[in-house]
């Protein structure tokens, strides 16, 4: 027996709730969400202009998610019609500050972790793990702790790449985790 998981992101605009959901037999679209977010997260406040569009599934409605970045970070969801047709609704539109929104990921993130744990989020989000990475990096910066500083191990001149063993300590990654 197959059990269906749901995601659902929930928005709050003029006194409504606004909701988007995504069921786990479509993949983790959650985690693709924030990967797209992180690229923009990693090319900092300054960084580039960057956009992106995701869908996700769910089995009455498919929502589009349309992110822009250029000073701030623009925000669109559009629900969708599952079977092609030609409805279409624009359910949130807005303008996050770079803070604002990863903020918003980080709170989001932690009330997962406290609700769920590393396991029960898998347990109940059978699609996907935790995202740890995330979740300690925008940690890290929540409490103003230099997590990401690199670290090279000794490594030979005819290597190509040894950016690859970048690391941090995972002393300070559990110590992260229980601040």
């Amino acid at each position: 027996m197959t059990v269906q998981c749901r995601m659902t992101a929930e928005f709050q605009q003029g006194g409504k709730i606004i909701k988007a959901h995504h069921s786990s037999p479509h993949g983790d679209k959650f985690q693709e969400l924030l990967n797209e977010f992180f690229i923009i997260y990693n090319a900092g406040k300054t960084g580039a202009p960057y956009a992106f569009e995701l869908k996700w599934n769910d089995d009455r409605a498919d929502y589009l998610w349309s992110v822009s970045k250029d000073t701030d970070i623009e925000v669109e969801i559009t629900e969708l019609s599952p079977t092609g047709e030609s409805y279409k609704e624009q359910l949130i539109k807005h303008t996050f500050s770079f803070e604002e929104l990863f903020n918003t990921i980080y709170i989001s993130l932690s009330e997962m972790l406290k609700a769920f744990g590393f396991i029960g989020y898998k347990t109940n989000w059978e699609a996907g793990n935790f995202p740890i990475y995330e979740y300690l990096i925008l940690k890290s910066e929540n409490y103003n702790l230099e997590l990401q500083k690199v670290n090279f191990a000794d490594v030979s001149d005819d290597q190509e790449d040894p950016y690859w063993r970048r690391k941090v300590s995972p002393a300070d990654e559990l110590r992260l985790i229980t601040l």
